[in-house]
């Protein structure tokens, strides 16, 4: 095997070299450090969240029963706390007025009243009052396809069709095999 003279060995490193720095510099506004993964960008300010300490009640025996619907403990208004941090601490956290009388009309247009807390006890009782449902050629998505009767009186028959077929002397496709 013939060796290369050393020049040319340095040309070859030197223009690896060069390849590889301008290959760098093409990543844009980051830093050459950054582009090639040897420097984490800085942490991203708006990412970042501030947020409750925990805390540990000193006898766990003692701990609250659960409200369902009652405010958080560590967050009792969260919607004021959304708000401030959205248009700063000059938003008042009182509770929303009552509607205008263009609002309730709306409202009561749309069939919205008050809230009922027994909701989900009612799904509940609806859906196991509900047979199963079963997916496939009676049913779409549960729901049954109602057969019209006179849509039925009027759909074909493939054997029938065939042996029609067959008596008048056309040519027919073989009749498929019953199941």
């Amino acid at each position: 095997m013939m060796r290369q003279p050393p020049h040319r060995t340095v040309a070859r490193l030197g223009l690896t070299v060069a390849v590889a720095l301008s290959l760098g510099a093409c990543a844009g506004s980051k830093g050459m450090r950054e582009s090639m993964g040897l420097a984490a960008p800085p942490p991203d300010e708006f990412m970042v969240v501030a947020r409750a300490p925990l805390e540990l009640p000193p006898d766990l025996s003692a701990l609250p029963t659960p409200q369902p619907g009652a405010p958080s403990r560590v967050e009792p208004n969260p919607r004021a706390e959304a708000q401030a941090a959205l248009m700063g601490d000059e938003v008042s956290a009182a509770p929303a007025a009552a509607p205008t009388a263009g609002e309730a009309a709306l409202l009561s247009a749309a069939g919205a009243g008050p809230q009922n807390a027994e909701v989900r006890e009612q799904i509940a009782q609806d859906e196991s009052a509900t047979p199963t449902r079963r997916f496939g050629l009676t049913s779409l998505f549960g729901r049954k396809i109602v057969q019209d009767p006179e849509a039925e009186a009027e759909r074909l028959s493939p054997e029938a069709e065939a042996e029609r077929l067959q008596r008048e002397g056309l040519p027919a496709p073989a009749a498929p095999s019953a199941p």
